[in-house]
């Protein structure tokens, strides 16, 4: 990461605070979430929300 100078940051993280930050991540490297999925069985496994 960059700070608004450009000075580069480093950080760690854990949890759902990692999981929301990698998805930030994936949208500015313009990956989608069925990307992710390591087979299209996962996807079935996963709740349905409405």
């Amino acid at each position: 990461a960059q700070d608004l100078r450009g000075d580069l940051l480093e950080f760690e993280t854990e949890g759902f605070e990692a999981v929301v930050i990698q998805h930030e991540i994936d949208h500015l490297d313009g990956k989608v979430f069925l990307e992710r999925l390591v087979s299209p069985k996962e996807l079935f496994r996963r709740k349905v929300y409405r």
